[in-house]
């Protein structure tokens, strides 16, 4: 074989930009895989599904991916961010898993995307949304209610205060016209 440039050496190759499709296949919670049913968080296969409502204490999820690239899926590597959560893509190599643990409440897209080993990151990517809700003690009409109830121990605060501050002032008074009986008193006495 005769190689006349180097683009054409065996080892300078590079692969075509393959980027195979990828379907989330699995979704954990706390490590345990969940029934699908229509009163449950799942009410259909996690494939056909864009959306997860969870509890604010349902906040350890595991996604479970494979790329569509058969028979050669085991070549693909794989990129992961979760919006809201991670700022940049993350390269996880071949893993397919991903787990995220205390999340707090809020929205999240959770997206991945695969490429073949040796090519380059395309900008195909499966998503997933997921909401995690609020606990009863952070939503709004409870953190008027903690407000209400401050403003309310606040005015009892100033209301004694300033019992406080009258009923020392009275004592003062009192005081002092005591002794002005007695100064009084003792000048009659004298007199």
């Amino acid at each position: 074989l005769n190689f006349n440039t180097p683009s054409e050496r065996p080892k300078n190759i590079l692969y075509e930009n393959i980027q195979p499709q990828v379907k989330i296949t699995n979704f954990k919670l706390f490590n345990k895989d969940l029934p699908v049913g229509e009163n449950e968080i799942l009410t259909k296969n996690i494939t056909l599904t864009n959306h997860i409502s969870l509890k604010h204490d349902s906040n350890v999820i595991t996604f479970e991916f494979a790329a569509l690239q058969f028979p050669f899926s085991y070549r693909c590597e794989y990129a992961i961010q979760m919006e809201g959560f991670d700022k940049d893509w993350r390269n996880i190599g071949t893993d397919r898993t991903v787990t995220y643990t205390n999340l707090s409440p809020g929205n999240y897209n959770f997206k991945v995307k695969s490429k073949e080993s040796g090519s380059k990151w395309g900008d195909d990517f499966t998503s997933m949304n997921i909401y995690i809700q609020k606990p009863f003690w952070l939503e709004w009409w409870a953190i008027v209610l903690y407000a209400l109830f401050t403003l309310f121990v606040l005015y009892l605060f100033r209301k004694f205060t300033v019992a406080w501050e009258q009923l020392k002032t009275n004592l003062k008074l009192e005081k002092l016209t005591h002794e002005k009986d007695i100064e009084l008193y003792n000048f009659k006495q004298q007199f």
